[in-house]
C-alpha cells in the first residue's frame, strides 16, 4: 500500500493505492459530528441502564455535542452482535453483526429521545448480544448496551405462555406437551394411564397397586433432578374416584417439585419455583388427559384465553 500523496492522508492516517485519491478527498471534506448516546429504561430518561432483555423497550437519548447537529437530520446506526468489543467498522457481515439504522432529526434542543425495542428475533444469537451506536458512519458514541434473554417475554411472544381471564397464565409446554423419555412414571399421560388401567406393580398382601410419579428437570445432558413419590391405590375404583386420586397425586408431587426448585441449589436460583403458570397448567394438562374432549382449544375457550 502506498502512502497517500495528499496532505489529508497524513492527517487522517489513511494509507491507500494512488488510484483511491478521489475517495480520500471526499473523506477529507466530510463534515463530522459529535454526540453522545445514553440508554434508559423509561421515556423520561430517569433510569439509565447498561443492560436489558430481549423483547424489552429501551430508550436512547442522543445529546448533541457539536453545534453543527442542531436542526439537522442524521443517520444513527445500531450495530448488534455478540462481540465483546466494538468492531472497527459497521459491516453487517463481520462476525455475524448486523446494522439497524434510524434517521434522527435534531431540533433547537440538543437532545433527542426515541424508543428502541429489542427485537425478539435476536434470541437466535448465542449468549445474548451487545448493541453499539454510532452517527453517520463515524465513531461509536455509546457504551454497548448488553442484552440478555428474558425467558418469560420470549415464551409469551412465542405463545408458550398464554394469559386467560378465568384460569390465569397457562404454560402450554406444561399442559399439552407429551413426554418422550420412555419412562412410565414421567408425564401426565403416564400418570393417568397408571391410575386408569391399574397397570403398575400389584400389591401381594393388599387389594391394590402401586402408582409412581415423577416431575423433574434436566441439569446436564442425561442427568435429571426432581421429586418422585409412590402411592398405593385400591383396585376397582370408579372413574370419578380415579380422577380424584390422579389429581391428588399430581398436586402432591407438583408441590414437592416446586419446593426443590425453590431451594435454588441444583435447579436454577430459585426463580423458577412456583411460577404463576406452573400449577394451574399442570392441572389443566391432567384434565385434558382424563377427559379427551377437553382439547387445547376447548380449554382455552373455557378459560377465556
Amino acid at each position: 500500500m502506498k502512502k497517500s500523496i495528499f496532505e489529508f492522508g497524513d492527517k487522517f492516517g489513511v494509507e491507500s493505492p494512488f488510484e483511491d485519491w478521489e475517495r480520500e478527498k471526499d473523506l477529507a471534506k466530510k463534515e463530522y459530528y459529535a454526540a453522545v448516546a445514553e440508554w434508559y429504561s423509561d421515556r423520561e430518561c430517569k433510569n439509565r441502564v447498561s443492560e436489558s432483555k430481549i423483547g424489552v423497550k429501551v430508550y436512547c437519548k442522543l445529546i448533541a455535542v457539536s453545534a453543527n447537529l442542531f436542526g439537522k437530520s442524521v443517520r444513527i446506526d445500531f450495530l448488534y452482535g455478540t462481540n465483546k468489543r466494538a468492531p472497527s467498522h459497521m459491516s453487517p457481515m463481520k462476525e455475524g453483526n448486523k446494522v439497524l439504522s434510524k434517521t434522527i432529526a435534531f431540533g433547537p434542543s440538543k437532545e433527542v429521545v426515541f424508543e428502541f425495542e429489542i427485537p425478539l428475533s435476536w434470541k437466535d444469537l448465542p449468549n445474548g448480544l451487545h448493541i453499539w451506536c454510532r452517527i453517520e458512519e463515524q465513531g461509536f458514541i455509546s457504551m454497548p448496551l448488553i442484552v440478555e434473554y428474558d425467558p418469560y417475554i420470549i415464551a409469551i411472544r412465542k405463545g408458550d405462555i398464554v394469559y386467560s381471564c378465568n384460569c390465569g397464565s397457562i404454560d402450554t409446554t406444561h399442559a399439552f406437551i407429551k413426554s418422550n423419555r420412555g419412562l412410565n412414571h414421567i408425564g401426565l399421560d403416564n400418570l393417568w394411564k397408571q391410575v386408569l388401567n391399574e397397570t403398575s406393580v400389584k400389591s401381594k398382601g393388599r387389594d391394590g397397586f402401586k402408582v409412581k410419579y415423577t416431575q423433574d428437570a434436566r441439569i446436564i445432558k442425561n442427568v435429571f433432578v426432581g421429586a418422585t413419590s409412590s402411592f398405593f391405590v385400591k383396585h376397582g375404583l370408579s372413574i370419578n374416584y380415579k380422577e380424584r386420586i390422579a389429581v391428588a397425586i399430581l398436586m402432591k408431587v407438583s408441590m414437592a417439585f416446586e419446593e426443590v426448585q425453590e431451594a435454588g441449589v441444583i435447579i436454577g436460583k430459585g426463580d423458577s419455583a412456583f411460577e404463576p403458570a406452573d400449577l394451574v397448567s399442570n392441572l389443566l394438562g391432567l384434565y385434558s388427559r382424563m377427559r379427551p374432549e377437553l382439547t387445547k382449544e376447548v380449554i382455552f375457550k373455557k378459560c377465556n384465553a
